[in-house]
């Protein structure tokens, strides 16, 4: 009968009997030395090069973790520790590689490896954000709050307008996941603030209205990027017709507009998910024959949601909205505020995030003769628009 095998050595030569007799060649000794150190390059050479003050590019559409402040409480309950350890995995030198090569997998598989990005139908992709906004208000309270900042405004003689820039999913809906989430409170409230837009127009500027026109009549022009959360040129161009026109129409003419050539974006949903990609579009002009300049402002506090607060000047041959416009906006302005700035003679652009951190900001800046505010859907119900001006210089 065979002898069953034994779980341990019987005898002492037994446990390396597999090993190969007598001492190693020296190839394979060479060939050992060798992996040990790769193994101990690929260790150090990470933090060598975060020694050497070498970081990776922020790819995933946020900024690096910052190296935390110390203080004795962070150090004794352990946040120091772990934010440190945040810092270091955020700004190893080889991490963007590392991210993409990730993302690329993962994308290759189906998924998006990131909860905040949704894959949709023929590889778009969707902000969580959208598809799960927060409503803080109803369309009602906005809508309210709406009429008194322009009663405000227009009782010092000036002039209000709010923009509502719609979601992408609200424009093209067939790409939604196949398993879609349930409907959001943005799309429940859509009908009821839309009504409410159109009964004080020409105040509400109702910007779903010229989208959808322009997706039934041409139906292959892309409005807003499969892989990014904001619209193209093209579709921030049918809000920027009925926004123009609604202050003056007489400004507005479709032959100022140029479309020539492309315009290329590296969208954000796809670097978020640590991939760099590069989507086109056609490249939009509008009043070629304006110049318009742009200088930045200095301001007494610290802004962070924009890099700047600046503004245009337009001149040239075409009648502009005269006097001082304040443009609060968001990045779907801030990405396009080149086709807006030649209707202004003078724009001031303060993005929506730093008056919200700083409402004394509509004071420092001045009076303004109109003043416009920008909102993506998914921000409307966030927004009190009389509260967020409330400052401004009367």
């Amino acid at each position: 009968m065979a002898r069953p095998e034994l779980p341990f050595a019987p005898e002492p030569s037994a446990a390396s009997a597999h090993l190969p007799v007598g001492p190693a060649s020296p190839r394979w000794r060479r060939f050992d030395r060798l992996v040990v150190a790769l193994v101990l390059v690929g260790l150090c050479a990470p933090w060598a090069l975060l020694l050497g003050g070498r970081r990776p590019k922020p790819i995933e559409n946020r900024p690096l973790v910052a190296f935390p402040q110390l203080t004795l409480t962070g150090l004794l309950d352990g946040s120091a520790m772990r934010g440190i350890d945040a810092y270091l995995a955020d700004n190893i030198a080889v991490r963007s590689y590392a991210v993409r090569v990730r993302g690329e997998v993962i994308r290759l598989s189906g998924g998006t490896g990131n909860p905040q990005v949704i894959r949709g139908v023929d590889d778009w992709l969707f902000s969580r954000s959208e598809l799960e906004p927060t409503c803080g208000y109803d369309a009602a309270t906005v809508l309210t709050s709406i009429q008194a900042a322009a009663s405000t405004i227009a009782a010092h003689g000036g002039t209000f307008r709010f923009l509502a820039v719609p979601d992408k999913r609200a424009i093209y809906p067939e790409k939604l996941p196949v398993d879609p989430f349930p409907a959001p409170c943005t799309e429940l409230r859509r009908q009821a603030f839309r009504a409410g837009l159109a009964s004080i127009a020409p105040i509400g500027v109702d910007g779903w209205s010229p989208l959808l026109a322009k997706r039934a009549s041409d139906p292959s022009a892309l409005l807003y990027w499969p892989g990014d959360t904001h619209w193209t040129a093209l579709g921030s161009l049918q809000d920027i017709r009925d926004l123009v026109r609604s202050l003056d129409p007489s400004l507005w003419s479709d032959s100022d507009v140029v479309i020539s050539g492309l315009r290329a974006r590296t969208v954000d949903l796809e670097l978020q998910l640590g991939i760099r990609r590069v989507e086109t579009t056609p490249h939009v002009t509008t009043r070629p024959a304006m110049t318009v300049s742009r200088t930045d402002l200095s301001v007494p506090v610290e802004i962070h949601n924009a890099r700047t607060i600046w503004t245009t000047t337009a001149t040239g041959p075409q009648r502009t909205v005269p006097g001082r416009t304040l443009v609060v906006y968001d990045s779907f302005f801030g990405l396009d505020y080149g086709l807006v700035a030649p209707y202004f003679a003078s724009a001031t652009w303060l993005h929506v995030g730093d008056l919200e951190n700083h409402p004394e900001l509509a004071a420092v800046l001045g009076h303004f003769d109109t003043v416009i505010v920008e909102r993506v859907e998914r921000a409307i119900y966030t927004t009190d628009p009389a509260t967020l001006l409330a400052q401004l210089e009367r």
